[in-house]
């Protein structure tokens, strides 16, 4: 549990508006080498300055400044005759990131989504530790022990952490002794409650399955985030443009720094020269022992931390951050709450059948809805960032008339965005943003087709502007939908993908829709994307390949893809195509183009497959995005090669798929 908390922290950290959290190793060493030793120092020659005094020498504090006190915080803090001596700006420059400098952002930023890495296995995958640590990759060095990830499954592909969280969580909640029985006899195998926790996991499986895949894609999208930030990837070149050009807005801050200090010396010597007069210099204490440390260094500290806030190469920054990072975090934040909430449910409707009966019925919902949606069992879970709500995430029990009951899990979910860019796609610069989006993931949809299940989701914006006739006003609505499982037959032909989402607002307008069906034995699918798009999120609904090229960004334009799988033995040999004999052919091409980002580019597919004597088949293809950007032509890709041998359930399998990229130079990952 700690490494998914460390790894959602670490992240929260970097895009929370307050910067003392991330920047605090930087601080704390500042602290450290700067802070404390002249305090320390200011102290020991004040003691210098006033025997010098007492023994008839110059006047105490005029040459305590002259003598000591200024060349003291020339070499501590700012020098405004030689501004890059200074310790402190040596240390600030390090947040400009050289290799090895103890602080530097890039590092911190690839530290911190390593860590989010490690969350992300520590769900799915699993973790080995050693003496050096935590690894996610099978390391070289002795392995002490082997940690699974909470959806990872065993050689009978169970998911014993799953078990195990219910069955510690069980004991915790009801009361002994009734609870530890409980434990017990989900722990002695063949029991009737070891029974019902099965079925549950069963009922509970196709939603853990789609929650791990969303955790495995998310693994590669922050493992392609850290390469952009690897030497020359766009993240690190973009950072090191701004760190670049932030030398001077650094000698700002040692000098603002500087200028406290000088204050706090200025009120120093009038406070002294008011009750101590000159000929009381005998009397004089050191006011480095009446000021404590703590009090004189949080003053200077705490100036840092505001004139490093207020900086515009921090602000700049933190808004390069949120562009590549506050969707995922978002999202990851959302999927690690969906496994949890999963969990819930499972713990819940096991006490629920085995303990106290818990009432489950759907509750009627006030108003008129009652007739056609109730609800019940509603559990919650709130985020927080520095002292602000910024997400609040409702897990619930629903019932729909539509037109037969439905009864199903899904959860509403409030979000608080902020602008503080110069405008982007999201809103202009101040704007802020208050998103509610609701839904559910694999939803069973029996009435409209057997075993067809899906995932559903709606989302709408306000913005509330302050200054504005109207402060609070809707920006936008949008809708999803997507099968996950099953099929919609029809008499011609059955649909075996479907999906579709729509856009309306002052920022988004978009209409994006994709299917697959089967007509006799041809199969074709595709999808097309026209409007504008703040993120690459429908685009990926039609084609998650595309997004490998694609990136981040306001998306303007069109996007459209088809194919189709042709059985040739039947089109050019006449031989009905069944699983006796079956060779097929298979060929895709779409195009895009949008006004920013990737202007423009292609898409395109040829496999071909073969099926013999229902008992071996084989299936392989190649596909490939291509965009030009600018002057530069990127491609990216995979190939898979699948097939199977012998009567499943006994049938023995086999897949591989290698990664195709071109950036400059090709490159194969198997």
């Amino acid at each position: 549990m700690n490494s998914i908390a460390g790894g959602i922290d670490g992240v929260a950290e970097m895009l929370n508006d307050r910067i003392d959290t991330f920047y605090a190793e930087l601080f704390d060493r500042i602290d450290d080498l700067v802070l404390d030793p002249l305090y320390n120092e200011l102290g020991a020659e004040f003691e210098a300055a006033l025997a010098i005094a007492q023994n008839n020498g110059p006047d105490l504090f005029s040459d305590y400044r002259t003598t000591y006190a200024d060349p003291l915080l020339d070499q501590y803090v700012y020098d405004p005759d030689n501004p890059d001596s200074g310790i402190l700006f040596a240390q600030l420059d390090q947040l400009r990131g050289k290799l090895d400098a103890p602080f530097g952002i890039v590092q911190e930023i690839d530290k911190r989504l390593a860590k989010l890495e490690q969350t992300l296995v520590a769900i799915t995958g699993q973790l080995y530790v050693t003496q050096n640590g935590i690894e996610i990759d099978l390391p070289e060095v002795d392995i002490e022990r082997i940690v699974p990830g909470i959806l990872s499954k065993n050689g009978d592909g169970k998911r014993d952490v799953v078990v195990n969280i219910v069955t510690a969580l069980i004991g915790e909640l009801v009361e002994d002794p009734l609870g530890a029985a409980i434990a017990e006899q989900l722990t002695e195998g063949e029991t009737a409650i070891q029974q019902q926790l099965d079925e549950l996991l069963a009922e509970a499986e196709p939603t853990l399955a789609e929650i791990e895949k969303i955790v495995n894609d998310l693994r590669e999208e922050v493992t392609m985030i850290r390469g952009k930030l690897a030497e020359a990837g766009e993240i690190h070149d973009a950072l090191t443009a701004i760190l670049d050009e932030a030398e001077m807005e650094m000698r700002a801050v040692a000098m603002e720094v500087r200028a406290t200090a000088d204050e706090f010396l200025d009120e120093l010597e009038a406070e002294y020269a008011r009750l101590y007069p000159t000929e009381q210099l005998e009397q004089i204490p050191n006011p480095f022992e009446e000021y404590p440390r703590e009090e004189v260094t949080a003053l200077l500290r705490q100036k840092l931390v505001d004139e490093v806030g207020a900086a515009p190469f921090v602000k700049k920054i933190q808004y390069t951050l949120k562009q590549y990072l506050y969707d995922l975090n978002g999202t990851v934040e959302n999927t690690i709450d969906n496994v949890f909430a999963e969990v819930n449910v499972i713990i819940r409707e096991l006490i629920s059948e085995t303990v106290v009966e818990l009432e489950k019925e759907i509750n009627p919902m006030l108003s008129d809805l009652s007739d056609t949606v109730g609800s019940g069992q509603i559990d919650g879970v709130a985020h927080f960032r520095g002292d602000a709500l910024t997400r609040l995430r409702l897990d619930g029990s629903f019932e729909w008339q539509v037109p037969e009951p439905l009864q199903f899990r899904g959860y509403m979910e409030y979000l608080q965005l902020d602008s503080d860019a110069p405008g982007s796609c999201g809103g202009d610069s101040g704007d802020k943003l208050t998103e509610v989006s609701m839904g559910a993931l694999d939803i069973p949809l029996e009435w409209i087709s057997p075993g067809m299940r899906a995932d559903v989701g709606a989302k709408f914006s306000m913005i509330y502007a302050a200054e504005a006739d109207l402060p609070v006003y809707p920006a936008g609505l949008a809708g999803s939908f997507q099968m996950t499982g099953g099929e919609l037959g029809f008499e011609a032909f059955t649909i075996f993908d479907l999906k579709a989402a729509v856009a309306f607002g002052l920022h988004e307008n978009y209409i994006a829709a994709g299917a697959g069906m089967i007509i006799s034995s041809y199969e074709a699918s595709g999808g097309i994307f026209l409007g504008k798009s703040c993120s690459a999120d429908p685009i990926l609904l039609i084609d998650p390949l595309a997004g490998e090229v694609l990136g981040d960004g306001v998306f303007l334009g069109a996007y459209a893809y088809g194919e189709a799988w042709i059985p040739i033995s039947e089109a050019a040999l006449g031989i009905p195509a069944s699983c006796m004999f079956r060779v097929s052919a298979g060929i895709g091409a779409g195009v895009f183009y949008f006004v920013d980002g990737p202007v423009f580019g292609g898409r395109m597919l040829v496999g071909a497959s073969g099926e013999a004597l229902c008992a071996v088949s084989i299936r392989g293809d190649v596909s490939l995005v291509g965009v030009k950007d600018g002057g530069e032509f990127r491609f990216n890709g995979r190939g898979r090669l699948q097939g199977k041998a012998g009567p499943c359930p006994l049938c023995l399998k086999f897949s591989k798929t290698a990664k195709v990229k071109y950036d400059s130079k090709w490159s194969v990952d198997l």
